[in-house]
């Protein structure tokens, strides 16, 4: 006999975690940093929103963080609504630059 249900798939988590150096994106007049990206390891630029914990990744500027968080594409460009960042150690050993 055939069972008339089936198990629920699990759900897939929706965060994403973003790898890459910090660096900045968009300046106010007064050429103060206001906005940032993570720019991975392939090159591509994964923009930061407002909101969340995206006011704690301008502390990380120029430094490799792993950030965790929702990503999504718009147009062809990643953004991320960061949960978390994490300083971590660059892979290609490259020192924070000062």
């Amino acid at each position: 006999m055939r069972e008339a249900f089936q198990k629920p798939r699990p759900k897939r988590d929706p965060r994403s975690v973003v790898r890459g150096l910090v660096s900045p994106a968009g300046w106010d007049e007064d050429g103060r940093v206001v906005s940032t990206c993570i720019v991975t390891d392939r090159g591509s630029p994964c923009f930061v929103l407002p909101g969340g914990a995206g006011d704690e990744v301008l502390a990380h500027l120029k430094r490799y963080v792993s950030a965790t968080g929702l990503v999504e594409k718009r147009g062809g460009v990643h953004f991320i609504l960061v949960e978390s960042v994490v300083p971590t150690e660059d892979p290609h050993g490259s020192k924070e630059k000062e």
